[in-house]
């Protein structure tokens, strides 16, 4: 029975490195459509070899499409291993491979990811901002704060979720403090996102995002406490909701 099992081991292992054999070699098939489908199938291997495979065949350079494939593989796999070549290619031409290498790098718990997510948010390009953006607000990244107050200045939309994901009791005033030097809409996103957060608080904070929200005519901000109210249901006498409550009744009179 173990010599059976361990029989079966060994096939089970020989066909997987068969399979990473014969996806490393599509990897570099003149095929783009070939090599794009190697890509996703290595990056769901268990074999240990996909891993090297799709750096190799990253670091030997491919077409734009499928270098996307590859970063996106990379990124399922997680492995700090991988960052020398992201970070080359969060550096390259096509806007759409630098996006994609900044979403693996999100997914790589690393300094050095971090430090290429932060730096992106310089890109020339606003989707690759918009990504880096992302990036940093799925990973909770708070040294990101003044570079995404820097790119809310610059009228950057996608600095507001990812500030809103990032936020503090001390972020929350300092956004109330930006009141009428951002675009409105960008700011109330911001701060509608922050309540949304069941962790933000405590619920004096909340009140003063209300309150700032208050400020701001207009359907955006409307929108967001409309919202809020609706979220907040279930908790009726939540001062910073009979709040929003308050205003949202006033603005319906007017």
């Amino acid at each position: 029975m173990r010599r059976a099992a361990a029989g079966l081991l060994v096939l089970v292992a020989t066909s997987a490195w068969a399979d990473t054999a014969s996806l490393t070699k599509d990897l570099g098939d003149t095929d783009e459509q070939r090599a794009v489908d190697a890509a996703a199938a290595l990056g769901k291997s268990s074999d240990p070899k996909a891993l090297e495979a799709l750096v190799a065949g990253l670091d030997a350079g491919t077409t734009p499409k499928a270098a996307v494939a590859l970063c996106a593989a990379l990124g399922a796999k997680k492995d700090a291993r991988a960052i020398p070549v992201l970070l080359q290619y969060a550096h390259h031409r096509a806007p759409e491979v630098r996006k994609a290498a900044l979403g693996a790098l999100a997914a790589i718990n690393d300094k050095r990811a971090t430090a290429a997510l932060t730096a992106a948010l310089g890109d020339s390009d606003a989707e690759v901002r918009a990504a880096a953006a992302r990036g940093i607000a799925d990973r909770r990244d708070k040294t990101a704060e003044d570079r995404l107050i820097k790119l809310m200045e610059h009228r950057d939309a996608s600095a507001a979720g990812a500030l809103a994901a990032i936020a503090t009791p001390q972020l929350a005033h300092r956004l109330s403090e930006m009141l009428g030097s951002v675009p409105d809409p960008i700011l109330c996103t911001a701060l509608g996102e922050m309540l949304k957060r069941a962790d933000f608080g405590p619920e004096p904070i909340r009140v003063e995002v209300v309150r700032t929200l208050s400020k701001v005519p207009g359907v955006d901000s409307t929108a967001v406490l409309v919202e809020y109210v609706a979220a907040t249901e279930r908790d009726k006498n939540r001062p910073s909701r009979l709040e929003a409550q308050k205003i949202v009744d006033e603005r319906s009179r007017q």
